[in-house]
């Protein structure tokens, strides 16, 4: 897992630790899961999945438009089962 450094959709830098990285080929998009970086203030930890814009010097992470929501929920889930399978 890797931390980097990323805006937000409203150009604010955000400390990332990138789980992983997927393409949705039907949508022609890249995501990426990860956890805030928070310096491991909090017990609990979210998953964020957001689409991921690598234009510039720091990628974007943006919010999924409401339309290819469905399909990267799908993708992201058949990854991650399959990711479970590995580790049995």
């Amino acid at each position: 897992m890797s931390k980097i450094i990323c805006l937000n959709d409203e150009n604010e830098e955000i400390k990332i630790e990138m789980l992983l990285t997927f393409d949705v080929d039907t949508i022609n998009k890249r995501f990426v899961a990860y956890t805030i970086d928070d310096d491991e203030r909090s017990s609990v930890q979210n998953v964020f999945i957001s689409e991921i814009e690598s234009s510039g010097n720091n990628p974007k992470v943006l919010p999924i438009k409401e339309e290819d929501k469905e399909i990267v929920l799908m993708s992201y889930n058949q990854i991650k089962k399959s990711m479970e399978n590995i580790n049995l």
